[in-house]
């Protein structure tokens, strides 16, 4: 049995979701861990994802293994208009799964609503990582996980 982090599970249920599969390709599949993998941009647009903060639950047991978990998205093309769309693809498939219900890793797949994922803020600007700079849509979720909900 493995455990992962929040931020491959989601990797993993977003690279089976075929609205982003459209979006940001299959080989590769153009959704990164705190980077965008260089020279990635150039194939199309590319998600970003980084962990900000983790909130662990206590209870008088001690350390529980439900976490709340802060994420920012960064969805970044070169066409503004792409990103956008990107951007409202990727709000669609985060209100789809739950990761503290084992069911998210079920087939089919199915969420509960016990504790749904929380879009925070949104804000547009420009990625000035990348040559020539381009636009990203930036979300900040909340997500709640179980830390030992094996996949």
């Amino acid at each position: 049995m493995s455990f992962q982090s929040a931020e491959l599970k989601i990797r993993d249920l977003a690279s089976a979701n075929t609205t982003l599969q459209a979006d940001l390709g299959t080989a590769p599949f153009r959704w990164f861990d705190r980077q965008i993998a260089q020279g990635q941009a150039n194939n199309g647009p590319c998600v970003s994802v980084q962990r900000i903060s983790t909130v662990r639950a206590y209870n008088q047991g001690g350390l529980m293994p439900l976490s709340a978990i802060r994420l920012q998205i960064n969805i970044v093309s070169y066409s503004a208009e792409t990103a956008r769309q990107v951007a409202a693809d990727v709000a669609a498939f985060m209100a789809t799964f739950d990761l503290t219900n084992p069911g998210a890793y079920a087939s089919p797949v199915y969420a509960s609503n016990h504790t749904p994922n929380f879009l925070v803020n949104e804000r547009a600007g420009m990625f000035y990582q990348l040559q020539p700079p381009a636009y990203v849509e930036t979300q900040d979720w909340r997500i709640y996980n179980v830390e030992n909900l094996p996949n």
